[in-house]
């Protein structure tokens, strides 16, 4: 994020965005998501009345100025998931398995939200 070239990538964005109207982001990981709202301020727009910001993973999310609106994936439970795979697969011959693991919508500040609400991403 503090690399030069991040401003000029975040400018990229912040200007297409402007130029095709585009009122929200959806950023995969919170630090990019953070240095795009500190560029999108540096640049006068304020999030979320400009620009509304969403990140993926919420590792960092509610430690933005706004807290970003985070999807939040169920880590501990992937990893349960594929230990147990792993340990019941036969060396051999791996069989398909099909898992569904639903993330977490956590509503924060950037996107309009009021507060820490959290809803499934599946209703």
């Amino acid at each position: 994020m503090n690399d030069p070239g991040w401003a000029d990538a975040y400018d990229a964005v912040l200007r297409r965005c402007h130029d095709a109207d585009v009122t929200a982001l959806f950023v995969h990981s919170g630090r990019e998501a953070i240095g795009l709202t500190e560029r999108a301020r540096d640049r006068g727009l304020t999030v979320p009345d400009d620009l509304a910001v969403v990140s993926y993973d919420d590792e960092v999310a509610a430690a933005s100025d706004p807290p970003l609106t985070a999807v939040r994936p169920p880590k501990h439970r992937l990893g349960s998931v594929a230990a147990a795979l792993a340990r019941m697969a036969d060396p051999t011959e791996r069989p398909v398995h099909r898992v569904q693991l639903w993330p977490t919508l956590v509503i924060r500040a950037s996107c309009g939200g009021a507060g820490t609400a959290s809803a499934p991403a599946d209703w």
